[in-house]
């Protein structure tokens, strides 16, 4: 694709008489496929002709963690008649949201501070996989 632009760029080259100039922006998703790789492959490279792939904190959120506490409250009491926000919810919360147990698969805690981690205001943000857990303690 790079190469294929490189020469369109070099076939139009730059004229500034030409009221007309062209710009191109390339967005590149990241998505779960139904192939059979468990993982996705990423390769660093010096090379300055390589193409340049930025995933910020925003990112990762919208993607992977769309849902909030409030939501997550919202659809669970939609979704379970027998649904309370009581000792066993907590416990249950505490587990899925615990960075050691879960390694991240139901919850991201986002701090105000990014440069000291555990400083400054916290958010929680929730994955949609943390709605099965919850299948498994309602009806």
């Amino acid at each position: 694709m790079s190469t294929y632009l490189h020469q369109i760029e070099n076939q139009y080259p730059f004229d500034e008489n030409n009221p007309y100039h062209i710009s191109a922006q390339i967005k590149v998703q990241f998505i779960r496929g139904l192939s059979n790789t468990p993982d996705l492959s990423v390769k660093y490279t010096s090379d300055e002709n390589a193409a340049k792939v930025t995933i910020t904190e925003e990112d990762k959120i919208r993607t992977r963690y769309p849902v909030t506490y409030q939501k997550l409250i919202e659809k669970l009491r939609s979704k379970h008649k027998d649904f309370k926000l009581n000792d066993d919810f907590r416990k249950t919360m505490r587990e899925l949201e615990d960075r050691v147990i879960s390694r991240e698969k139901y919850c991201h805690i986002r701090t105000t501070d990014v440069l000291n981690e555990g400083k400054g205001q916290k958010k929680k943000y929730y994955s949609n996989e943390i709605f099965k857990e919850f299948e498994k303690h309602y009806k």
